[in-house]
């Protein structure tokens, strides 16, 4: 077999080194920056060639590329190391290709993250970086979920961690998502979806007596999920631009699908709530329609599902059942989102149009969406008008008059809330 003496040439400050075997050309890098240097490391390269057998040294090449290759992966490494555990939460919130999300959304995902580190801390010290968590590690984790939250926690979880990973895929160093340890390749959501806990239905007595039992913000408040069925974010953030009085409709983008769509769900306004929200002079219908409620929902919507809760069982409605899921935790029976049950279950029963029922509850079936018209303003404002339940329900108590609204402010002025006040004033006058 004819040998080649190999041929050296430079490229930049180093010298590399090109021969042929076989018909074909391979280049190599001496790592030499003289001459002299590269003339020695081709004579050795080229010396064990000699009296080999082409297998034998298509086969050292082969291994010299490998080697090559590996020492490429250690350089990348050290100059980009992998991404570790520790620096996965800044990375990905700094990610360009991150989903868009609420603050309350990415608090939700950063407590998540949290409950995973510390799981992890705690079964795997050993794992720093994020490519070292393998699908065994995963599945662990996911045992560890279904055996202390309910199935709709569980896939939330999951879900968020494939996200996170499939954000970072770069930095983590996956090969696709069959890479992820969290996806469905690895851990089926099959046979967790079964049924969930719902909160129960309310009856119209009840219905009756949680509003009769509330006063101001708070009875509004209770007002909306009963005749609106908005979910407990949209009945504290609704604002009055998307509330047309005159008209008797709301029309808003529910929070939880915002950021995929801005399809608006179309509500009627019945009496009684159209009366309480008329208690607004006209002056005063701007920015939210119970802006304190907004505040303190954003900071900490607890404090609002607490005071829901608390409010039921003081109208005899028991919100806690005696069932515990394995963690410890006691399954709720009954909250804000009961109005919202209560409001579709009710509308069923007076014959409400499945189709329009899903517009008005701003459920996103995609697959009947698309045999069905979307719900027209005079729809929702005629099955607002024609829904006998409620409309069973008293009217509420006028409420204050302008000059009550004005002593009231006055009387509870304070070094603190006197600019809140004087605003206040200010658009009743």
């Amino acid at each position: 077999m004819k040998r080649t003496s190999g041929h050296l040439y430079k490229r930049g400050q180093v010298y590399y080194l090109r021969w042929m075997v076989a018909g074909q050309v391979y280049n190599r890098s001496t790592g030499a920056h003289n001459k002299r240097d590269a003339e020695n490391f081709r004579d050795k390269l080229m010396q064990k060639m000699q009296g080999a057998t082409e297998v034998e040294i298509l086969a050292n090449v082969a291994a010299g590329i490998e080697g090559r290759r590996a020492e490429l992966v250690a350089l990348d490494e050290a100059e980009n190391p992998p991404l570790t555990i520790d620096r996965a939460w800044v990375a990905y919130n700094a990610a360009p290709n991150r989903p868009d999300a609420g603050d309350r959304t990415l608090y939700m995902y950063g407590c998540q993250w949290n409950r995973f580190t510390a799981w992890l801390k705690k079964n795997h010290p050993e794992v720093v970086a994020m490519q070292d968590v393998t699908p065994d590690i995963s599945g662990a984790f996911a045992n560890w979920l279904k055996k202390n939250y309910s199935p709709g926690t569980f896939n939330k979880y999951i879900r968020f961690l494939h996200l996170m990973w499939k954000t970072l895929e770069k930095q983590i160093r996956l090969k696709g998502d069959a890479g992820n340890p969290w996806s469905e390749r690895h851990i089926t959501r099959q046979g967790l979806k079964g049924k969930t806990h719902a909160r129960k239905e309310l009856t119209i007595h009840q219905l009756r007596t949680i509003l009769e039992q509330a006063e101001g913000d708070f009875k509004l408040l209770l007002a909306l999920g009963v005749f609106t069925g908005l979910r407990l974010a949209d009945c504290c953030t609704l604002a009055w631009g998307e509330v047309d009085l005159d008209r008797g409709i709301i029309k808003r983008v529910p929070r939880k699908v915002a950021t995929r769509t801005d399809k608006k769900v179309k509500v009627g306004i019945p009496a009684y709530l159209s009366a309480l929200l008329s208690q607004t002079p006209v002056a005063g219908r701007t920015g939210y329609v119970l802006p304190d409620m907004a505040e303190q929902y954003d900071r900490n919507n607890t404090v609002i599902t607490n005071r829901v809760q608390k409010h039921f069982e003081q109208c005899g409605i028991t919100t806690h059942s005696t069932r515990k899921y394995n963690s410890g935790r006691t399954v709720v029976d009954a909250g804000f989102h009961s109005l919202r049950h209560s409001y579709i279950s009710l509308h069923a029963e007076a014959g409400t149009p499945q189709a329009v029922l899903k517009d008005l509850a701003g459920h996103g079936n995609i697959a009947m969406t698309e045999h069905y018209e979307h719900l027209r303003d005079e729809t929702a404002i005629l099955h607002a008008k024609s829904f006998p339940a409620l409309d069973a329900m008293p009217e509420p108590a006028p409420g204050p008059t302008q000059a009550e609204r004005v002593r009231r402010l006055v009387e509870g002025m304070t070094a603190k809330n006197w600019e809140k006040n004087r605003g206040e004033l200010l658009k009743i006058v």
